[in-house]
């Protein structure tokens, strides 16, 4: 039970908060009680992983001291004062009781999802498990030599995280909860940036339906992608950006806030650094105007935070590969290696088919074909490698995590786009927010290369839509009791499918097996169930040689946690570590020397043959065992 030491300590968290600060509003303690307990929670790994000490003890012990703390600032700190609200109290009428309803039954079903089913994306078995494996083993979060860079290279606070729960539960079953704590976490977040800019009691429930209903948000939250925590951290750093504009001045609380969400946001994914920066320049010309110096200074401040979270992980990535972000993050394999208005064009109107996906084929074949003949048209390759990542192109329709639209919400939110720009009178908030956030799109379409699967980075921006399509929609005129329950009606029943029949972790099926009839084991394996027991043979063949000691050659896109699943099943404890790794230089291992008497070998095309090893054992033409001689 020592897990709960990290859901007690956001509690006290959360309590100090309300207390030191006098604060009415529950949803903004909620989300200032969020970054300290992820800014703690980096300082601890870092420190710990300084000392080579993350183990049960030294984590344990660092959230109990975690827990007395917070507990001593609550017993001791000056007895809460009771102010009035300036909100004025709402009754709840139906439609507010059905969204709020709905919201909850979806996240419920999620949950279970997320409990039930294991991680086993694909991302999930290459590399988010992987590395936390590796940091467990090493107690250290350094670099170490591996085949897979972006274990090591990858912005690792989601990582983080799920390495405390792992260590202080003993098992993985909280690692897709980091994912689903950060969509509950950014229901709360849209609806109080609904009401910042402006949207009443109806608005902001109404937004954290529409969040919740995201097909990519719903499949993502029970998986341990990235990208919902990349989206709850800018949820945090939007709040109180925009809450900091409001204010005569932008104070130190302001930037600290502002600083540390930025800060966690960046440390967990890339894409931050496209979706923020107007953000950023927003804030800068707002307040340069009227602060001058200390708008700069504001700034200067809020980038400081950023990067001091952030240091550990760039000066591990600058003195392996000469860069802060690592080397993948800057090379020609994710970034575009030329622009025009016509590439950009078509990465926009690329990136915007990843979400036109319907329950209609032919309209999907419509779509697909207007779309390639608009590039014939205009000269444009449909799969140009200048700008592209994948060698094909079609509208997806999935269920699965990897590939899946958001048509419903990326209607909606054309019309609010449409209908806010005929808006004449607007405040600074409701017309500078959907601008930034267009501004955003801009960067990412500049900046990245096109692939089929780059509608789960896109998760974050539909995220941070939902407040303004929410507030824009509550000011129709015309009806909007009716238009709000076709909204309703059309978000819940497209959303249920990917609540229930997720491609791999169903939770209903009338044929095949779900989450909760099929053995954990074989769970890991939903992508490619054929891969279950060749790995598991050659995981028992390693066992029966007695080998402890176990090196991995293997390509930058294999399966390597399910080896650490299935020896840790067998109850025995072995070292894994990479060798043979192309392109890397790490002088040596975090644990010392390593001797390896067997290696595993997969996905390479030329068998490993090496002085004093065997010819291998095949247990598939991609899987290999070889034993010392």
């Amino acid at each position: 039970m020592a897990v709960l030491l990290l859901f007690s300590a956001f509690g006290l968290i959360f309590c100090s908060v309300r207390k030191l600060r006098h604060e009415e509003d529950l949803r903004r303690v909620f989300l200032w009680a969020a970054v300290l307990w992820g800014s703690i929670l980096t300082l601890g790994t870092e420190i710990l992983s300084f000392f080579q000490a993350i183990n049960f003890f030294s984590v344990f012990l660092f959230w109990a001291l975690v827990n007395c703390i917070f507990l001593a600032v609550i017993k001791f700190s000056p007895p809460k004062r009771t102010l009035p609200s300036g909100e004025v109290k709402n009754n709840l009428d139906t439609s507010d009781v059905i969204w709020l309803f709905l919201t909850a039954f979806i996240a419920g079903l999620t949950a279970a999802t997320a409990w039930w089913g294991p991680p086993n994306n694909w991302d999930s078995l290459v590399y988010h498990m992987s590395r936390v494996a590796h940091w467990i083993q090493n107690q250290t979060v350094a670099h170490y030599p591996t085949a897979i860079k972006t274990q090591i290279y990858y912005s690792p606070w989601p990582g983080f995280a799920i390495l405390n729960f792992q260590i202080l539960s003993g098992s993985d079953r909280f690692a897709n909860f980091v994912q689903w704590f950060s969509m509950l976490g950014s229901l709360v977040g849209v609806s109080a940036i609904a009401k910042l800019l402006g949207g009443k009691l109806k608005s902001q429930i109404f937004a954290a339906f529409l969040t919740v209903t995201i097909p990519m948000g719903i499949l993502q939250s029970a998986t341990t992608q990235t990208d919902y925590v990349a989206a709850f951290w800018l949820i945090c750093f939007v709040y109180f950006f925009v809450e900091g504009l409001k204010q005569a001045k932008f104070g130190y609380q302001a930037i600290a806030s502002v600083g540390l969400s930025f800060g966690l946001a960046l440390l967990s994914k890339g894409t931050v650094y496209l979706y923020a920066l107007a953000f950023l320049a927003w804030l800068f010309i707002e307040k340069v105007k009227k602060e001058r110096v200390h708008a700069l200074i504001a700034v200067f401040y809020i980038l400081g935070m950023a990067f001091l979270i952030n240091a550990p992980h760039y000066a591990r990535n600058l003195a392996l590969a000469g860069h802060p972000l690592g080397e993948l993050s800057v090379s020609a394999i994710t970034r575009n290696e030329a622009m025009d208005p016509g590439l950009f064009f078509s990465n926009i109107v690329r990136n915007t088919a990843l979400h036109l996906g319907t329950s209609f084929k032919g309209l999907n074949a419509l779509m697909e074909d207007m779309i390639r003949e608009l590039h014939t048209a205009l000269h444009l390759n449909l799969t140009d490698e200048r700008t592209s990542l994948g060698s094909s192109f079609e509208i997806p329709v999935t269920l699965h995590e990897d590939g899946a639209g958001n048509f419903c919400h990326l209607v909606l939110i054309v019309i609010a786009l449409i209908l806010w720009a005929r808006t004449r009178r607007q405040d600074k908030p409701t017309f500078f927010y959907p601008l930034a956030l267009l501004a955003g799109i801009v960067l990412f379409n500049l900046a990245l290369k096109w692939q089929p699967f780059n509608s789960r980075l896109h998760l974050p921006l539909f995220v941070l839509f939902c407040p303004f399509v929410a507030v824009i929609f509550s000011r129709i005129r015309f009806k909007p009791a009716v238009i709000l329950i076709v909204i309703t009606a059309t978000l819940f029943s497209s959303a249920m499918p990917y609540v229930f029949r997720n491609s791999v972790r169903k939770l209903y099926s009338k044929k095949k097996r779900t989450v909760f009839n099929t053995p954990r084991l074989e769970q890991y394996f939903a992508n490619e169930r054929k891969l279950l027991e060749p790995y598991r043979a050659a995981v028992d063949y390693v066992d029966a040689l007695g080998c402890s000691q176990v090196g991995l050659i293997v390509s930058s896109n294999s399966w390597e946690y399910p080896l650490w699943v299935l020896f840790k099943e067998k109850g025995k404890t072995v070292r894994l570590e990479h060798l043979e790794v192309p392109g890397l230089q790490v002088n040596h291992y975090p644990l010392g020397d390593f001797s390896p008497c067997a290696l595993i070998v997969s996905d390479r095309e030329k068998p490993v043959w090496m002085k004093g090893w065997d010819e291998g054992r095949a247990f598939l033409p991609s899987l290999r065992v070889h034993a010392r001689r």
